[in-house]
């Protein structure tokens, strides 16, 4: 019976003495254990942490004063590629280095909204860059042209044949079906968008000419309470014409699916 006691005795001075050592260690170690980080908002390396004097503004704030037509330049600096497969009605495709090095050239007085692929902070830069040298009223579309998507408003493309989304936009009429329009209907508005030297060679009777990229910036000039057909040589043009200009609200069109070239093979007139 001594002899179990004596034993217990021995076990529980050795763990009294492991414990010491143990928090001994413990309390020793404690200062260089390392610090817990605060989280910190994250500012792309280039901006000023303490500034930043442009103000962001959100998909849903920005499509409301695009609504309101409020005056302001939307100012696209996502490759040219890129805009040119979608981008926002109205904006203007210009490099970041492009714009801060000819900010001069521009209306300090204006409003400016940067639109970047949201990706990367180039748009953040590039605002508190050209606030910086006086521009007094600069937006940062936050999120960028990403966030613009992911809010479903409205963009316009560039027209892909190979998207379903694009195809259903689109109503088609062949040149027979053309050719008896224009004997037949009176409210026709016939758009030709192919360049102004194939137009001068010959063209249909009565059509206008806008070239295909210029669309958007000339679609003031299309009538949108005529019935609009639009024709190219082969009808690839065409198709993306009826794409724009449905994104850009103009729902009435038709596109000559075989073209001029197939027009002019049937011995329809033409004027030069």
């Amino acid at each position: 019976m001594q002899a179990q006691k004596n034993n217990f005795n021995v076990k529980a001075l050795i763990i009294g003495l492991g414990l010491i050592i143990l928090i001994s260690i413990l309390t020793i170690s404690k200062p260089f254990s390392p610090k817990k980080v605060e989280e910190k908002k994250i500012i792309p390396p280039s901006l000023p942490q303490n500034s930043p004097v442009f103000r962001q503004l959100s998909a849903d704030n920005l499509i409301s004063k695009m609504r309101n037509k409020e005056a302001m330049e939307l100012i696209d600096i996502r490759s040219a590629e890129e805009f040119q497969v979608e981008h926002l009605i109205n904006s203007q495709n210009i490099s970041a280095e492009d714009f801060d090095k000819n900010s001069l050239a521009f209306d300090k007085d204006k409003i400016y909204v940067i639109i970047d692929d949201g990706e990367n902070g180039a748009g953040l830069i590039l605002s508190e860059a050209i606030a910086q040298k006086g521009f007094k009223k600069i937006y940062y579309l936050t999120g960028g042209f990403l966030s613009w998507q992911s809010n479903r408003h409205p963009t316009v493309s560039s027209g892909d044949p190979n998207s379903f989304t694009d195809q259903a936009k689109v109503n088609y009429i062949n040149s027979d079906k053309l050719k008896n329009m224009t004997q037949t209907e009176n409210n026709l508005y016939i758009l030709d968008v192919r360049k102004k030297d194939a137009y001068n060679q010959g063209h249909l009777q009565g059509a206008a000419n806008i070239f295909l990229d210029d669309l958007e910036k000339k679609r003031e000039k299309i009538p949108i309470n005529k019935k609009i057909v639009v024709y190219d040589e082969n009808g690839f043009w065409a198709f993306q014409a009826a794409v724009r200009l449905f994104d850009m609200g103009i729902f009435n069109v038709y596109t000559l699916s075989d073209g001029f070239n197939a027009w002019t093979q049937k011995g329809f007139g033409i004027v030069k």
